[in-house]
């Protein structure tokens, strides 16, 4: 199994301490990690019962299935903003990303960045 859950790291000004940053990091798409896994066997279900797993986000009776370019292109967008990336799967190529992804990661409203991401990729 592939796993994709994009942290960004951020400087913030701490309140107990004046003039004094910290460095915090925090999930670009709260509440979501991307997958790439063979849900035809057991792995599925297996994957649903761990612990924090709410469910997946479904189209229909499945889960959602994000086409490869639009992965490719959330990957891209995550490297040229400095996001980290934990267990990107190696040998992806990228080109380019469009604005739609941007528009997704630069939402300030977790709210909103969720429903932006779940129009794009259905």
């Amino acid at each position: 199994m592939i796993t994709f859950y994009p942290l960004l790291h951020r400087k913030q000004m701490r309140k107990d301490r004046n003039n004094t940053m910290r460095a915090i990091s925090q999930p670009l798409f709260p509440g979501y990690m991307f997958l790439c896994f063979d849900s035809s066997g057991n792995l599925f279900h297996k994957v649903e019962c761990c612990e924090g797993v709410i469910c997946f986000v479904r189209f229909g009776n499945g889960p959602a299935i994000i086409r490869d370019s639009v992965m490719e292109n959330i990957i891209a967008a995550c490297f040229k903003l400095g996001v980290e990336n934990v267990d990107v799967m190696e040998g992806n190529t990228v080109n380019s990303y469009d604005e739609r992804i941007l528009s997704v990661i630069n939402e300030p409203d977790s709210s909103l960045k969720s429903m932006k991401l779940v129009a794009m990729i259905h």
